[in-house]
């Protein structure tokens, strides 16, 4: 009976124990997770699980052993950690799915990229000037002497062939300047009696003879049609050398020719003599093609007047006051021709310009004995050939 007792009594006190009487076993495992794991988050899912138990209500007829407690132990530490693990890897797979889909777009954009690429539209069209055909008998010009040669044959082919062309001279005036003495009529020998009548039908005499002679060039203004078969004095032949110029440069356009000439300055000059021509002086722009401005006949202004032209142009149209020219002078100066020839040799188009001074060194007017000296003007001229048609 005694022995009963005591056995019964140390039954109580193991069951006194399990259920809360002295250490809790929440410390013990919460002493050992920190222990073990370190985790803050498994030490309160512990806790939880060891308040669940104590909450349970075992049957009288249970007998707790410290087996019991151990497995309850490590069961509450292996879920944590297993929690944790999963968490782990899941946080792995996403890492590994992110920088999956990282690298899955990026070469997307990257392949997307060229699309953008603008190489076709910035391709620039040749230059509208650049002509490139196929010719039967191209020239060839690899040197200033046979630039010359292709510019005087295109020329002659002009000429020989009648061909058809447009053309235009122009004149820009820079003024006259006239000896003073020449803008009295009384110095004219014009009557004071008359003096007033002729006033009034010229006018002042700077602005007579500016308009005069101004009036004569005009003519030479003009835009001209040569029709094509018929002979024209409009364009003469070349007869250029190379002493004759400053210099000639030539540049393959395509399949086509630009020739640059610049020529020789110039002065010619005409005397009034009883037994000579009294014409001197050398002129190299008139070796060209210049000629008629238009086909006024023998009366024509020259695209080029030269000191003989000059000469009998001031005395016709200085007739009304009886001008009586005895030396006359011209210089050309600045002369130059560019002109478009095509791959065969045959000249598309051509500008001639050149500046000019004449001067009208004596002359006299009426029939007074004395003479006017150095009256000058000067002037640009521009001569355009183009629209050949052969």
């Amino acid at each position: 009976m005694k022995r009963s007792a005591i056995i019964i009594f140390a039954v109580a006190m193991l069951a006194l124990a399990a259920f809360g009487c002295g250490e809790s076993p929440t410390t013990v495992v919460d002493w050992q997770l920190t222990e073990a794991d370190g985790a803050t988050e498994n030490t309160a899912e512990w806790l939880s699980v060891t308040e669940t138990t104590e909450d349970a209500e075992p049957t009288e007829d249970a007998e707790p052993t410290d087996n019991e407690t151990v497995s309850t132990t490590v069961y509450a530490t292996e879920k944590p950690d297993a929690t944790a693990k999963n968490a782990a890897q899941a946080n792995a797979a996403n890492s590994t799915t992110k920088a999956a889909a990282k690298t899955t777009v990026k070469p997307a954009a990257t392949t997307a990229r060229p699309a953008t690429t603008k190489a076709p539209s910035t391709t620039k069209a040749p230059p509208a000037t650049t002509v490139n055909r196929v010719y039967k008998n191209p020239i060839s010009i690899g040197s200033k002497d046979a630039a010359l040669s292709a510019f005087n044959s295109a020329i002659k082919k002009v000429v020989d062939g009648k061909a058809g062309f447009s053309k235009s001279h122009k004149i820009t005036y820079s003024g006259w300047d006239f000896d003073p003495d020449m803008l009295s009529f009384e110095t004219w020998g014009i009557p004071a009696a008359m003096e007033t009548y002729v006033v009034g039908i010229v006018g002042n005499p700077n602005n007579f003879l500016s308009s005069q002679l101004n009036t004569a060039l005009d003519k030479g203004v003009n835009t001209a049609k040569q029709n094509p078969g018929v002979s024209s004095n409009m364009i003469k032949n070349s007869s250029f050398t190379m002493n004759d110029l400053k210099d000639i440069t030539y540049q393959k356009k395509g399949s086509e020719w630009l020739i640059t000439i610049n020529v020789k300055d110039g002065e010619t000059r005409q005397q009034k003599k009883l037994l000579s021509s009294g014409y001197s002086g050398s002129a190299p722009l008139a070796k060209g093609p210049l000629n008629q401005a238009v086909d006024f006949g023998s009366a024509a202004i020259y695209d080029h007047m030269t000191a003989d032209r000059v000469f009998n142009w001031v005395k016709d149209q200085l007739s009304f006051v009886r001008a009586d020219p005895i030396d006359v002078s011209e210089k050309t100066t600045a002369t130059k021709i560019v002109a478009n020839l095509d791959g065969e040799g045959v000249i598309k188009d051509m500008t001639v310009s050149y500046n000019q001074t004449i001067n009208i060194r004596e002359i006299k007017l009426f029939f007074g004995a004395d003479s006017f000296t150095d009256s000058t003007g000067s002037s640009k001229v521009t001569i355009n050939y183009d629209s050949f048609v052969f």
